[in-house]
Parts: structure tokens; sequence; C-alpha cells
């Protein structure tokens, strides 16, 4: 009987980090000298994201709850691993039974702090998910007032265009309306519930002790 790894959550605890907000350098495009298109604009909402105030401090606040759930999960994995340490030590003074009876339980623990770093990286996910979208409820018509504004009879995405004319992208007007309409709002990681494992093997029980059964006859 061995006692359940548990360097695997070191690495599962680099999961727990923002990704659409990260601060990455704008890459150079070659020059156009061509003149612009007229009617053809184009856009990076991914620029104007994380260049936006509000884009920048989503970014930060993505990052503060992703460094608390870390810590969390760190103060547990050290606990686990002191325990574990612990009843290694003392495998020859207990004996066999009483060893392997207390390491399927760190065991059993160890299995529900992996779910656990699954959940806490898919909480981030689902925050920074839907901070995009609070954000996007205000760049969508943002842009649309740019589009009318500049006469745009076509707007193409920046990441799918090659290159373009500078006087071509709308991205800094897009950028200087929503600093003006939005810089932060509040938000807080969100919770998914863990369902324990008993839960989900009683409510199946009484289905599969029923399923072979003849429906009753009616008197």
């Amino acid at each position: 009987m061995t006692i359940r790894n548990l360097a695997f959550a070191a690495t599962a605890l680099m999961l727990v980090a923002p990704h659409a907000f990260a601060q990455t350098p704008a890459t150079s495009q070659p020059g156009v000298t061509a003149p612009p298109i007229p009617g053809v604009c184009v856009l990076s909402q991914d620029v104007a994201l994380r260049n936006s105030v509000v884009g920048k401090y989503v970014g930060q606040r993505l990052q503060q709850i992703s460094q608390q759930s870390s810590a969390e999960l760190n103060a547990q994995k050290t606990a686990l691993e002191t325990e574990a340490k612990t009843l290694e030590g003392q495998r020859q003074t207990l004996g066999e039974t009483a060893f392997v009876a207390q390491a399927n339980a760190l065991n059993q623990k160890a299995g529900q702090f992996q779910q656990l770093v699954n959940i806490r990286s898919r909480e981030i996910e689902l925050t920074e998910a839907k901070a995009l979208q609070r954000i996007g409820q205000d760049l969508s018509p943002l842009t649309l007032d740019v589009v009318r504004a500049r006469n745009c009879a076509i707007l193409l995405d920046k990441s799918a265009v090659f290159t373009a004319n500078p006087a071509m992208d709308v991205t800094s007007d897009v950028i200087a309306k929503l600093d003006a309409k939005l810089t932060q709002f509040p938000f807080e990681r969100e919770r998914l519930e863990q369902q324990p494992p008993q839960a989900a093997a009683g409510t199946a029980a009484p289905a599969a002790a029923t399923a072979g059964r003849p429906p009753a006859r009616k008197r």
C-alpha cells in the first residue's frame, strides 16, 4: 500500500491564472504605403480589452483572485504533504493494518484535493468569461458608434488581417469611448459547488435497483 503522490498539485495550481487579459506586447506589422480603402475599417478587440482602463483593471483583479485561490490551495497541499510524511514515518510502528487504513483515508483526501484544484481552475475561467461578457455589453454598442462616425461600410477583425493602413484602424477610437464609459466594476470569483461522491452514488442506487424490476400491475 502506497501513499498517493501529491506532486501533481504543484503543476495543477498553475492552471489558476487569467488568460485573455494577460498583458502581452503588441506585434509590429510591416508599413503600408498604399492609401486607406474608403469604408473599410479594422479593429483589434484584444488590444481594446488589454489597453483600455477597464481591461487593465479586470486583468489586475483576476490576478488578485487567482493569487487568493493559489494561496488557499497551497496551504491545503502543504498540509496533505506534511500528513503524508508523518504517516510514512509511522509505518513501522503502526502496523500494516492501521497504516493501510490511514493511507486509504489520506489518499481519499488527496483525490478530493485534486477535484478542488480542478474546480478552482474552472471558477477562474468562468470569472474571466463573465468579466469579458460584462465589458462586451458596453464594447459592442460603442464599436457601432465608432463605425458610424468613421463611415465604415465593413469592419474587419485585425487578427485576420496581415496588415492595413493605420488610418483604417479604429481600435484607439473604440478604446477612448470605452474609457469614457467604463473604467471598472466589482466582481468576485465565481463559485462552482463541489458535489460529494457519496451524493452522486446515493442518487444512482435507487435507479439501478429498480432498473430490472417489472412494472407493477394495476389492481
